[in-house]
Parts: structure tokens; C-alpha cells; sequence
């Protein structure tokens, strides 16, 4: 199995940083949108240069999103705002191909909630279609991811509370909706593009879902997967093996469809580690590395009490962060 992080900007733009991530093994990365939308392009072409001559390629970027009437929302009912956020994702697609970007999820902005009106599902497919022909120009596979949006919100308007501008959510709201992964099949079937496949993100179905029934609904439109963490109270994105997601499933579940990309791990090394210590524990996870079991015989993540990393066994034998 490859695997893709997530590199922060001050690495983006530090030589002796990329040089540092190279040497731990990285090879495949996702981008912060930051990096496409605010710079340049001749900046892109400069980054896009460091990262290959170090034999990095980028795998994926998250372009923005949004839920409901919100910016950024696929079903944006304003239609003056939906049709200038789809002309900043046709901007962000051209600019990502600067990058050799493989693929970029998107939220599908509530369309694909329980409740959701059946005009949202259509309003999303519209607006991804608008936007493939600049996918497909740039060789960019949009994936479709399923996650989750906060409630109350309301179809004819924006969140009932007060958002909190730097992520677009409702403050203060405990309560959220997963999506409905046959409405969000349903939708990869309507657009019917090799472009437009889906994104497993195994911490939103192990946080409201059921990582093993969702798992196998996506499993044949499955081009991007997300790797996180979580106690399955919130969504934490925790490094794989911090919360309580059974990796040993997951792992079973990757290996049967044959997925050939790089998988991408959508948190921060533990404790500010090294990438490549999060690579190797998430590789262990996957392959049934945890050593250690309770008296029932279930898996138990033990960690070391010297450094804090997990202890976990691979084809070198016993490892945490210190050895």
C-alpha cells in the first residue's frame, strides 16, 4: 500500500523541510487549497518543480466547501453564489493540473442528507456537471465524499445559528446528520463520468456511520480514500490507531477492491512526529499489527509509555516512536 499526507504550507515553501519529508519516505501528498487558490501560478509551477525533482507527486487537494446556502455549497439556492463558487472550482481544477493533481473531493453540500429534497440531489449533479469538462481537461477525478452537516439548518435559507465564518459551520450545535451513502451512490450513478467517482473517508463513517456496510456500498466507485480517527463522539481526525476505529476491518475492506492509488491519511502525525512514523503505523494497522489483545482475543491498541506512540509489529519486527 502507498499513502499520501497532508504537507503544511511552511513546508510547501521551505527546501530543507521537502528535503527532510522526502528522506522519511514520503512520496504522495495532499495540498492545502491555500497553495492553489492564493498564489500565483508561477509560484504553483516553482512548488510543483521542488516537489518533483524530490519525487513527490501530488495525489489529491480538498477544494472548499460549504453546506445548505452557505458559500462554497454545491446546492447553493442563491444562484449568483453557486455560479461563482463553480467558476472558482473550474479555477482551482486548471490550477491544480499545474500540480499533476490525481483527484479532488468534494462535499455535496447536504444534498445527499436523509431529508434532503430530491431537487437537492439534481442541483448537485447539475453543478458537478458544469464543472467536468475543466476535470477532464485537467485529468482530475472529482470524488465525492460522505460526511456529515450540523443541524438545524434550513433549505430556504442559511443556518438558523450563527456560523462561524472560518469554517462555515453552525456554532454551538450538537447535533449532526450523516449522509445517505445509497443517495450518495445514487448520485455518482446520475452524473455517470469516469470523473466523477467517490471518496471513502473511513472517520465520518466510524464517527456516524457503519464503516463496514458503508464501506461496501461505496466499494465499487471507491477512486480516493480519507484515513482518520475518532472516539465516535466527534469528529476528531486523529492519526489511524488513536481512536477506536477497527483497522483491521478497514484493512480487509481496502485489500478486496484492489485499490491501486495512494491512500490518503487526513491527519497530523501523532504527538508532531515524523510522516513517515505515521505511514509505517498506518501501514501496521492495515495489515493487523496490533500485537497485543484482550482476554476475549480483540485487538487492543497498547502504547509506549517512554515516547506515547503505539507499539506495533511489522516485517521489521516490534516498533513505537522511539524504536
Amino acid at each position: 500500500m502507498e499513502f499520501s499526507v497532508e504537507l503544511t504550507l511552511k513546508i510547501l515553501f521551505d527546501d530543507a523541510l521537502l528535503d527532510e519529508v522526502a528522506s522519511q519516505g514520503v512520496r504522495y501528498i495532499s495540498v492545502p487549497y491555500d497553495l492553489i487558490e492564493s498564489n500565483p501560478k508561477k509560484i504553483i509551477r516553482e512548488r510543483a518543480a521542488a516537489l518533483a525533482s524530490r519525487g513527490i507527486s501530488v495525489d489529491n487537494a480538498h477544494p472548499r466547501f460549504g453546506s445548505y446556502n452557505t458559500a462554497y455549497s454545491l446546492v447553493n439556492q442563491y444562484e449568483n453564489q453557486r455560479k461563482l463558487y463553480l467558476e472558482q472550482l473550474k479555477d482551482g481544477l486548471d490550477r491544480m493540473s499545474i500540480l499533476n493533481v490525481r483527484t479532488a473531493p468534494l462535499h455535496t453540500g447536504g444534498a445527499c442528507q436523509p431529508d434532503a429534497p430530491e431537487w437537492a440531489l439534481e442541483m448537485c449533479a447539475e453543478s458537478v456537471r458544469e464543472i467536468l469538462p475543466e476535470a477532464e481537461n485537467a485529468g482530475i477525478v472529482l470524488t465525492m465524499e460522505n460526511t456529515f452537516f450540523n443541524k438545524p439548518n434550513r433549505w430556504d435559507g442559511v443556518s438558523e445559528l450563527k456560523s462561524d465564518e472560518s469554517s462555515n459551520y453552525p456554532m454551538q450545535i450538537t447535533e449532526y446528520r450523516y449522509d445517505d451513502i445509497d443517495k450518495l451512490c445514487k448520485l455518482i450513478e446520475m452524473i455517470s463520468s469516469p470523473y466523477v467517482k467517490g471518496c471513502f473517508d473511513a472517520g465520518h463513517a466510524h464517527f456516524l456511520g457503519d464503516l463496514r456496510v458503508d464501506h461496501a456500498k461505496m466499494a465499487d466507485n471507491i477512486t480516493l480514500y480519507h484515513l482518520h480517527d475518532n472516539n465516535r463522539r466527534i469528529d476528531m481526525h486523529l492519526p489511524p490507531g488513536y481512536g477506536t476505529l477497527n483497522w483491521e476491518v478497514l484493512g480487509e475492506q481496502i485489500k478486496s477492491v484492489n485499490h491501486k492509488y495512494p491512500i490518503f491519511i487526513e491527519a497530523d502525525p501523532w504527538t508532531k512526529g515524523k510522516y513517515g512514523q505515521l505511514i509505517r503505523e498506518t501501514r501496521a494497522l492495515l495489515s493487523g499489527g496490533r500485537i497485543h489483545k484482550d482476554k476475549s482475543g480483540q485487538k487492543l491498541s497498547v502504547r509506549c509509555l517512554n515516547c506515547g506512540h503505539l507499539v506495533l509489529f511489522d516485517d521489521s519486527g516490534e516498533f513505537c516512536g522511539c524504536r
